[in-house]
C-alpha cells in the first residue's frame, strides 16, 4: 500500500532525502505509551498526521490503542485515511510508494484505476483509427514477438508507415521483423 503525503510543503521537504529517513514507522508502543502519546495528540488534524506516518500494516493497532484515551471523540480510520487520500488527490501530491520512491500526482493518482487506464488507451485508439479512416495494421515481429500498431487512410498507408518506422518484411519467412532485430534493411 502506498504512503499519502499530506501537504505541498512535506513534499517539497521529502525531495533530496534519504529514503530511510522518510519510510513510515513501525508501531510498537506499549500501552503506557500509548495513553502517554494520546493524551498529547491535540486535535483531528494531528491525530490524521500521525495516523499516516504509522506503517499501514499498523494503523489499525495505532488508532485502537490511541482512540480511547484521546481527549475528542474519534471518528472512523477511515474517515481519516479517506479524507486525507482525497486532500491528497486535490492538491495533486505526489505519492510514497512501498519502496521509498516519490511519484507524481500525473504517474499515480488514486482514481486511475486500471481499467480507467486501458479503457482511455483504447478510447485513444478508436479515435487515432477512426481519424485515419479505419485502417489499423498490427505487426508481430518473428524474431522477438515485440508488437506494434500503424494507422492509415489505407491498408497500404498503415504499411508504408510499418515500414518508415523500420519494420521490415521477410519474404521468405512471410513475417515481419521489428527495427531492433538483425535483418538486411535496403535504404
Amino acid at each position: 500500500m502506498s504512503g499519502i503525503i499530506t501537504s505541498a510543503a512535506e513534499a517539497q521537504r521529502l525531495q533530496g532525502t534519504r529514503p530511510d529517513k522518510w519510510q513510515p514507522m513501525r508501531f510498537t508502543l506499549k500501552a503506557e505509551e500509548a495513553i502517554r502519546l494520546a493524551s498529547i495528540v491535540r486535535d483531528h488534524q494531528h491525530l490524521v498526521y500521525l495516523l499516516l506516518r504509522c506503517d499501514p500494516e499498523d494503523r489499525t493497532i495505532m488508532y485502537e490503542a490511541l482512540r480511547p484515551h484521546l481527549k475528542f471523540k474519534a471518528f472512523s480510520l477511515d474517515e481519516y485515511v479517506s479524507g486525507a487520500r482525497a486532500k491528497a488527490d486535490a492538491e495533486r501530491l505526489p505519492t510514497l510508494n512501498e519502496d521509498g520512491t516519490l511519484s507524481s500526482y500525473e504517474d499515480y493518482s488514486p482514481t486511475k484505476k486500471p481499467l480507467i487506464t486501458l479503457a482511455e488507451k483504447a478510447i485513444k485508439e478508436a479515435v487515432a483509427i477512426a481519424k485515419a479512416g479505419g485502417r489499423k495494421l498490427t505487426v508481430t515481429c518473428s524474431k522477438c514477438t515485440v508488437q506494434a500498431e500503424f494507422v492509415g487512410e489505407t491498408l497500404v498507408a498503415a504499411t508504408m508507415a510499418a515500414r518508415k518506422a523500420g519494420w521490415v518484411y521477410d519474404a521468405k519467412n512471410d513475417s515481419e521483423i521489428c527495427p531492433a532485430c538483425p535483418a538486411i534493411r535496403v535504404s
